[in-house]
């Protein structure tokens, strides 16, 4: 289960990459899924933690916040920044840097994950 949720979330950075950041019609997209990877990559560290599927996007946060205390927050901002992508007909001002926050955040939330994982013995390097 670690591995394929991480999988999972590594596909959606991958995928979210290929979009052009420029688009109006892909930021909401990027940001989206960059929200998924951090959102799958962190239900992998918690399940392998705590041996609980924590699936509930407002419950997730908190209980990363306990395992890796510099990441609960990003997830957090992260799911209200999806919620407006993803429900609000109108794109933030400033949706730009916001896309561009969504890949560095994505990128720090799997790279602090994988290395937590790593350093628990998780052998990550195949996903």
């Amino acid at each position: 289960m670690v591995k394929d949720r991480f999988t999972k979330g590594k596909a959606y950075i991958e995928f979210a990459s290929k979009l052009d950041i420029n688009s109006p019609e892909d930021q909401p997209h990027i940001i989206s899924r960059n929200y998924y990877c951090m959102y799958h990559i962190a239900r992998a560290v918690v399940f392998h933690t705590s041996r609980r599927d924590i699936d509930e996007h407002k419950a997730l946060p908190k209980i990363l916040s306990d395992i890796i205390s510099s990441l609960g927050e990003k997830l957090a901002r992260w799911r209200i920044e999806r919620d407006t992508m993803d429900y609000s007909p109108y794109l933030p001002h400033g949706v730009d840097s916001i896309c561009i926050e969504s890949i560095h955040d994505a990128k720090e939330v799997l790279v602090l994950c994988e290395q937590y994982l790593k350093e628990r013995g998780v052998d990550i390097e195949n996903c």
